[in-house]
């Protein structure tokens, strides 16, 4: 019973420091190398691999952030259609590119890729052709978000971490598919 108990809370302990480091290090480095971060194997962040866009896509999923929550406080005030219609777009929109910021960052952290275009392939690639893992993890950031209008502390110190573990749990089942796609895209160029 004891052992079992200190086991659930190490995993909490776990998400919670995971969440906490998710949102202070979004502020310092942006959400794509926070991502690459919370990939790579065991916290060592051996590889200082940074793409050339990675502070424009961690811009755009900022900006898309915070249109979310205006839109979420102001938009369904006023009632208007159009204004709706809008802030679904870019929830979508945002879902999108975070499932995608999360394959590249993960693609980044646990293979050897030399190329931005590579990795931006690779990544977009198996977005798509995983399309299960893809649409379990936007589905995932739906419900986040859904849960954080009604309980902002599990989304700020539970949800980032539970996202992370579950996306690389996810992921790491086709990272030999993956690597065959890298040996093919490699031999073609």
């Amino acid at each position: 019973m004891k052992k079992n108990l200190v086991k659930w809370i190490n995993k909490l302990y776990t998400l919670i420091h995971q969440s906490i480091y998710f949102w202070f290090s979004i502020l310092t480095k942006g959400f794509v190398q926070t991502s690459f971060d919370n990939y790579v194997e065991d916290g060592k962040n051996e590889k200082k691999y940074k793409m050339l866009y990675d502070k424009a896509l961690s811009f755009v999923w900022f900006i898309l952030l915070v249109n979310i929550i205006l839109a979420s406080t102001y938009y369904v005030t006023v009632n208007q259609p159009l204004l709706n219609f809008l802030t679904y777009i870019c929830l979508l929109v945002f879902i999108v590119i975070t499932v995608f910021i999360s394959w590249l960052s993960y693609l980044r952290g646990n293979l050897n890729i030399n190329s931005d275009m590579e990795t931006t392939i690779l990544a977009f690639h198996s977005m798509v052709r995983f399309w299960s893992i893809s649409l379990s993890l936007a589905l995932f950031i739906f419900i986040s978000i859904i849960i954080g209008y009604s309980n902002l502390i599990v989304f700020i110190c539970i949800l980032p971490g539970i996202y992370f573990q579950l996306s690389k749990l996810l992921m790491e089942r086709f990272i030999e598919q993956i690597k065959e796609i890298q040996t093919l895209i490699n031999t073609k160029y």
